[in-house]
């Protein structure tokens, strides 16, 4: 063991920001002043399988916030590699200069609750159970809706 440790590298000390990593991206999608609105998002993940919870975190800037507060529902929808640019482009472009309704094909759930994107396979709608609120964004917390 102690030839390996010889070996080791020296330890590079942390800078002021956490180590990223590619990640895949969902497109959350949310009713904004009655409108469908999309937003790329990168910051994602699962909380608990059982009850189903997850989270996005989204810039506080970010139009579809207002929409998420507004209804207290978002979609998540997870892209295939053929809606790169639709992708891409609902990340590079407000919801509150462009109308991004028309990029992709909305599909609802029987309550109407937030637009999902027929164009990818995976959809969920979630309902908001808790905001934090973070120096420059928003953390919705939520639970997917049957």
């Amino acid at each position: 063991m102690d030839r390996y440790r010889r070996h080791t590298m020296a330890k590079i000390p942390q800078q002021t920001q956490v180590p990223a990593a590619p990640v895949p991206v969902v497109i959350a999608g949310a009713l904004v002043n009655g409108k469908e609105n999309y937003l790329t998002i990168g910051a994602y993940g699962i909380m608990s399988i059982q009850p189903p919870v997850v989270y996005i975190s989204s810039m506080k800037a970010h139009y579809t916030n207002t929409g998420i507060k507004e209804t207290g529902y978002f979609s998540i929808n997870v892209p295939p590699a053929e809606l790169v640019r639709e992708t891409d482009y609902c990340g590079l472009v407000s919801g509150r200069e462009t109308d991004k309704s028309c990029v992709f094909t909305a599909f609802y759930g029987e309550k109407r609750l937030a637009p999902m994107v027929q164009e990818c396979p995976i959809n969920a709608v979630c309902r908001l159970t808790k905001t934090v609120e973070l120096p420059n964004n928003d953390v919705f917390i939520a639970e997917g809706v049957p």
